[in-house]
């Protein structure tokens, strides 16, 4: 039998929103996705605010999902675009 992992990719739609969506509501949605069973969750990007400002929240975001990833086997994943960015990433042992 085939394996097929389904990845949703909230990151991706975020990033085409203009207006700032609050850290929270981010929060929230994506501690539901993480209920869904879902195999990985693209979440966010540790990039530059100035190149990409919906995703100046990425480090608390990623903060604020510790617990629920904890009680999830679903991965999350994060997009990094440089050194900085994976630094910051890296403080979080659940990002893959």
């Amino acid at each position: 039998m085939n394996q097929i992992s389904i990845v949703e990719c909230p990151r991706d739609a975020w990033q085409g929103i203009h207006e700032f969506i609050p850290t929270a509501e981010k929060v929230v949605y994506l501690k539901q996705l993480l209920q869904c069973g879902f195999h990985t969750i693209d979440a966010g990007s540790f990039v530059s605010s100035r190149a990409m400002p919906q995703m100046a929240d990425a480090y608390e975001l990623f903060g604020a999902l510790e617990e629920a990833k904890s009680k999830s086997p679903t991965k999350l994943l994060a997009i990094v675009a440089n050194e900085g960015g994976a630094k910051r990433a890296a403080k979080y042992d659940f990002i893959e």
